[in-house]
Formats: C-alpha cells, sequence, structure tokens
C-alpha cells in the first residue's frame, strides 16, 4: 500500500542555522582539530610551569601539609621528624607534591580554555546557565 503526500512540504528540511542564535563564524573540521590542539598546548605548557612554580616552592608546601602531622607527633611526646625508608623517596614525594600544585595552580587556565573550546558550540541561552 503506498503513501501518497498530497501537500509535500515547503520548507528546506536542513534550514541555516538562525543567525541570532549562532555568533561566530563556521568552522571546518580540520580547523576544529587545529583549535582543539592549541587549546591542549596551552593547558599543557601552563601545567608545565604551574608545577616548575610548586616544586620552586616545596619546601614551603611541604612544611605547610606536614605540620598538622609533626604538630599531633609533638603533642604526643614522639620525635616530630618524618623518616623516609628509601634515598629516592624525598624526592619523588617532591615531584609528586609539585605536580599536583601544578594541576591546582593550573587548572583555572585549563577550564578557561575547555571552556573557550566548547562554547562556540553552545547558543546564548545555553551559555547563560552555565
Amino acid at each position: 500500500m503506498a503513501t501518497i503526500i498530497q501537500n509535500p512540504p515547503t520548507q528546506n528540511p536542513n534550514p541555516e542555522p538562525d543567525p541570532e542564535l549562532t555568533d561566530g563564524k563556521q568552522m571546518s573540521f580540520l580547523e576544529h582539530l587545529e583549535e582543539l590542539r592549541k587549546r591542549l598546548l596551552r593547558s599543557v605548557y601552563a601545567l608545565i610551569i604551574a608545577s616548575g612554580v610548586g616544586f620552586y616552592f616545596r619546601d614551603y608546601i611541604y612544611a605547610y601539609l606536614s605540620k598538622p602531622l609533626t604538630d599531633s607527633l609533638t603533642a604526643l611526646h614522639q620525635s616530630p621528624k618524618l623518616a623516609y625508608l628509601n634515598r629516592e623517596d624525598t624526592f619523588s614525594e617532591y615531584i609528586k607534591l609539585a605536580i599536583v600544585a601544578g594541576v591546582i595552580l593550573a587548572s583555572p587556565i585549563a577550564l578557561r580554555e575547555v571552556w573557550s573550546l566548547i562554547s562556540p558550540g553552545h547558543v546564548r541561552h545555553q551559555k547563560k546557565y552555565v
């Protein structure tokens, strides 16, 4: 049994996007990839620089984080010195501390880059909610 359409649709099924909803130019797939690459590189550079700053201030950060433990050991009449079992533990602890500090310091930049990447794909009322 065949279906006959008496009144075919008068408008294009794939109309151009409403210019009021879009604010920006259309990009090709390769342009999107290039934009993603730039933003990822900026985030990685920010992470490396922030980790370097964290490594520079490693002694201050370590003293701040270990203060509650050393205060508790002192209150319990124990030695407040923290011991490491291997020679490499100190260095690896400082590296981990610098990386975590770098992630914390670089997170606003990385989040801004992520938002700058995905925000052109949203319409104005969607951006308002974010």
